[in-house]
């Protein structure tokens, strides 16, 4: 790890605009669905699955389990809708 680290360190600044957010770059991912009945947006779908991934899910029960469990601020941030009735119906495996 401390070469890794110190082959970041030698490499030169990167502008941020050389550097575009994960959420833009998932922004450009087309959604093939029907925008009827959609209940979140393909793109907080997409952060969410990246999100559990980085935490250790290997596996699309994984991830809707950390998604179910994840608090709503956590949702919330990359685009999931929140249901305000049932306190936040997260993105799962079944929809």
């Amino acid at each position: 790890m401390p070469a890794a680290l110190d082959q970041l360190s030698a490499s030169p600044s990167i502008a941020a605009e050389e550097c575009p957010s994960l959420l833009n770059c998932l922004a450009a991912v087309t959604d093939p669905h029907d925008p009827r009945g959609r209940l979140h947006p393909l793109t907080g779908v997409l952060a969410i699955c990246a999100a559990a991934v980085l935490t250790g899910a290997t596996s699309l029960p994984a991830i809707s389990e950390w998604a179910a469990d994840a608090p709503q601020s956590a949702l919330a941030r990359p685009g999931a809708r929140l249901d305000r009735i049932h306190a936040g119906r997260q993105p799962s495996a079944a929809g």
